[in-house]
């Protein structure tokens, strides 16, 4: 967490304040306001948000997270994961899906593409019944399963039942 040190040094500095005097607001020693900055140390949880306030910034803007950023981000992940349908590169598919639903773990929609691409690696496994077939449509239920239970979004649900059915019937189970 040092970036977060870093912005609170860059933001202090710009309200034209002392370490000391941004500790005493928030009765703190200045020397913790030091690890802080310095990255020795990070503010407490409880302290973040009354941070953020003293600072005049939104709490995302104290963690160094843009909006416009996130929004270019999550396009490009899409970009890239839509393009794997399009050229059928599997293996690259998997990849951004498991990146997408590490980088963003409550997005639900990225966690359908890691259920999907499980699901494609379970039908492209060379041999059928194998080990390894097995654990990909079962990682796939279990993602699909997790969407079902989490989600709002009906057609969501309908598309994680579809890939239930799929998958149980490649494993042969009904």
């Amino acid at each position: 967490m040092a970036h977060i040190g870093i912005k609170i040094k860059e933001l202090r500095k710009k309200k034209d304040m002392t370490q000391e005097k941004l500790a005493e607001y928030l009765n703190v020693s200045f020397q913790a306001v030091s690890k802080w900055e310095t990255g020795a140390a990070s503010p407490d949880l409880s302290m973040i948000v009354p941070l953020a306030r003293l600072l005049d910034v939104t709490t995302d803007e104290l963690f160094g997270v843009d909006s416009n950023e996130e929004l270019l981000r999550q396009e490009k992940l899409k970009e890239i994961y839509y393009e794997t349908w399009k050229t059928g590169d599997i293996e690259k598919r998997y990849k951004i899906s498991k990146t997408a639903v590490e980088e963003y773990p409550g997005n639900l929609e990225y966690l359908k593409w890691l259920a999907d691409a499980e699901g494609s690696f379970g039908i492209l496994c060379n041999k059928l019944g194998s080990k390894e077939q097995i654990e990909h449509f079962e990682r796939s239920v279990f993602y699909f399963e997790k969407i079902i239970e989490d989600s709002t979004d009906s057609h969501l649900k309908e598309s994680a039942i579809r890939g239930i059915v799929f998958a149980l019937s490649d494993l042969g189970r009904r």
